[in-house]
């Protein structure tokens, strides 16, 4: 019997995930990664994520960790920062959860800022961000074919970017007008300068 047992645990140990060799069954849950989840379902994001920076000095193996840290952070606007923390949490020793879950975190991240930047009329810039969005919403898919949310949101990006090309577009018409109207003008004005022949 006890052979048995032994090989048993000698088998799940080489068929575990190399994300799955951090866990102990004797490490509880973590202290600050539980303040920081409870903090978070407060709305209260500074100080979540001050817990979950600290949870991450603790478990630096641990993706989800990051993945945390990212929505703390994103929920502060702070995209870039959010950005690089989804990308760790994205890393391929992660379970597949926790990458799906961070690449449509990183999606929403840069669907926000194409928002923000379109709003600033940089159209081509915005665009680029939504391509972004898009691509990362994809591989969220790739893992976690049939998430209505990323599937949804992959759309969204897509009808962005075609927005975006859209307005981009009228925008250079809008400037090739406003030039050729400027043209005119300076060639209406140069013919009624004074000592010129008509």
């Amino acid at each position: 019997m006890r052979r048995v047992a032994w090989c048993v645990c000698c088998v799940a140990a080489l068929t575990l995930p190399a994300s799955a060799s951090a866990w102990s069954p004797l490490r509880g849950e973590n202290s600050n990664a539980k303040k920081g989840n409870a903090l978070m379902a407060q709305e209260q994001y500074g100080p979540a994520l001050e817990a979950y920076d600290e949870a991450a000095r603790e478990l630096p193996e641990v993706r989800a960790v990051q993945l945390n840290r990212g929505l703390a952070l994103l929920a502060q606007d702070l995209g870039e920062q959010s950005k690089e923390a989804f990308l760790a949490a994205a890393d391929p020793a992660a379970s597949p959860t926790t990458r799906a879950d961070a690449y449509y975190n990183l999606g929403i991240a840069y669907a926000r800022e194409g928002d923000a930047i379109s709003q600033q009329e940089e159209y081509e810039q915005a665009s680029a961000h939504f391509r972004e969005a898009a691509d990362t919403f994809k591989r969220a898919l790739r893992i976690r074919p049939g998430d209505r949310n990323a599937a949804w949101n992959l759309e969204y990006a897509m009808k962005r970017i075609r927005e975006e090309e859209e307005k981009q577009e009228q925008q250079e018409q809008q400037e090739q007008q406003e030039q050729q109207l400027r043209k005119k003008q300076n060639l209406i004005l140069c013919s009624n300068l004074p000592g010129r022949e008509r």
